[in-house]
């Protein structure tokens, strides 16, 4: 599991994509598109589940919804 202290929303839609850092100070990269949610390390996919809304929506996601999708991966702790 990776606990996430501090996360930024740096695209808001189509793609939707974050930065975020762990305890240890680790950084992922979250990307939403087409459909695709994706955490990515330095060197690797470590996360991957597709998902399209039931209105269609495939490349806007909020953090909330992303947090709920990565449920038992990502974990918030964000104070």
């Amino acid at each position: 599991m990776i606990h996430v202290v501090k996360i930024e929303q740096t695209c808001f839609g189509c793609p939707s994509q974050w930065d975020a850092r762990d305890r240890e100070g680790r950084y992922y990269f979250i990307r939403y598109r087409y459909g695709h949610l994706s955490v990515r390390d330095d060197l690797e996919t470590v996360f991957s589940k597709d998902f399209v809304y039931p209105d269609g929506s495939d490349g806007v996601m909020s953090t909330e919804d992303m947090f709920r999708l990565c449920e038992g991966f990502l974990q918030d702790e964000r104070s």
